[in-house]
């Protein structure tokens, strides 16, 4: 995975027209001194043939352009490992309606840590109904329901970070850059009582093993995979 977190850097230094910054998460609660936002850079592969992005048709009137392009569950995965945020498996997947077995509700839940420690869940839907599939059609049911599996991680993604649906290859060739929450042990050590509970806690046994980036984006790709393999890039 490419990307980078700012040890000593601050968003300020990221300019607009070299990056493309995604909202910053402290905009939504107040801050904690024992945690620290810190900028990381998420590159995404500006190929489509890498999947990680995927060519979209705009109708401008009579006209279909195909200039557009959409991350994709890999792409997304990408910034999501980069800005700490992982899908509570407990909440999100596949239901069937009790009343109609035809009737498919797929749900993604992601969550994050937010600059006062707390967590934080958006939760989004997509709904499947198997009987609108026409006869003869070479989409299987199967293929809907990762289609409205890949929707609901998409918006909950784009929730999180403000990302635009659509994007330029131009923009795509431009890294991102996340906001990702870590303790701050600069001031925890700072201080001998906080430093003496934090030795002495399971903290430090969390810290001396801790959940990377790749692990994170590992464990979006696997909730995935149970269909990745029928699934086909967009041409």
């Amino acid at each position: 995975m490419k990307s980078s977190t700012g040890k000593s850097q601050t968003f300020t230094q990221f300019s607009s027209r070299k990056y493309n910054l995604v909202r910053h998460v402290q905009h939504l609660i107040g801050r904690n001194p024992l945690y620290k936002v810190l900028p990381v850079v998420v590159h995404i592969e500006p190929d489509p043939g890498k999947r990680e992005i995927t060519p979209v048709g705009l109708s401008l009137g009579a006209d279909v352009r195909h200039d557009h392009f959409r991350l994709t569950t890999s792409g997304l995965g990408k910034l999501a490992a980069g800005a700490g945020i992982s899908i509570d498996p407990g909440h999100s997947g596949r239901r069937t309606s009790r009343e109609d077995p035809r009737q498919i509700q797929v749900q993604s839940a992601l969550t994050v840590q937010l600059p006062d420690g707390q967590y934080h869940t958006i939760v989004r839907k997509q709904q499947v109904y198997l009987e609108e599939a026409r006869p003869g059609s070479e989409v299987s049911s199967e293929e809907r329901i990762a289609t409205a599996e890949d929707a609901a991680f998409g918006s909950a993604m784009r929730a999180f970070l403000d990302l635009k649906e659509f994007y330029t290859l131009k923009e795509l060739e431009k890294p991102f850059v996340v906001p990702r929450v870590c303790l701050n042990t600069g001031y925890l050590l700072k201080d001998p009582e906080l430093k003496r509970e934090f030795l002495q806690s399971r903290i430090y046994e969390i810290l001396s093993s801790p959940l990377t980036e790749e692990a994170v984006s590992e464990g979006i790709d696997s909730f995935f995979d149970h269909r990745r393999s029928e699934r086909q890039p967009a041409s």
